[in-house]
């Protein structure tokens, strides 16, 4: 799948969001109290074709998760719509993106999370993820970011509009 995917290389991005991996990692997760939100946005993300950022690390992280819920026997395959079409702009965490990035003033959080935030904040992009304390980080530094079903609330008459693309 990945091959397929543009991968982003420090010069600007297109996507018109960002997606935290906890966002998708609870679509395969029927256990998770996000399970139904999650699965509801990805199947609104991928059905409409929206271009959506990542960095690169955020799909290690989905990957070593599902390893994880596979050999604890408690992961579901998902239930999206073209789950394979997915529209994702891979982001390198290289030397360009320590050039881009590392000046972004954000407040102090975990790295892997931190990552995201910035990606947010450069770009001027919403930033989709359930983690409390990236929302509250967010929203300390002017940055949108909010939860998939407030997303959703907040978009909803995009529903009707067609794919949405930068």
């Amino acid at each position: 799948m990945l091959k397929n995917q543009k991968i982003h290389e420090g010069k600007g991005i297109k996507s018109s969001i960002v997606i935290d991996s906890n966002v998708i990692i609870d679509t395969f997760d029927p256990e998770s109290p996000n399970y139904k939100a999650s699965l509801s946005f990805m199947n609104h993300i991928i059905g409409n074709r929206i271009l959506f950022a990542m960095p690169m690390h955020g799909w290690f992280e989905i990957n070593c998760t599902l390893n994880r819920m596979r050999k604890d026997g408690r992961m579901l395959q998902p239930i999206i719509s073209g789950a394979q079409q997915m529209m994702v702009e891979f982001i390198h965490i290289d030397a360009q993106f320590l050039e881009n990035y590392a000046p972004v003033d954000i407040p102090v959080i975990k790295a892997m999370d931190h990552l995201f935030l910035v990606v947010a904040k450069k770009n001027k992009l919403p930033l989709i993820t359930w983690d409390k304390q990236v929302i509250a980080a967010g929203k300390e530094c002017g940055v949108d970011v909010v939860n998939p079903a407030d997303w959703m609330q907040q978009n909803r008459f995009l529903r009707h509009a067609g794919p949405l693309t930068k």
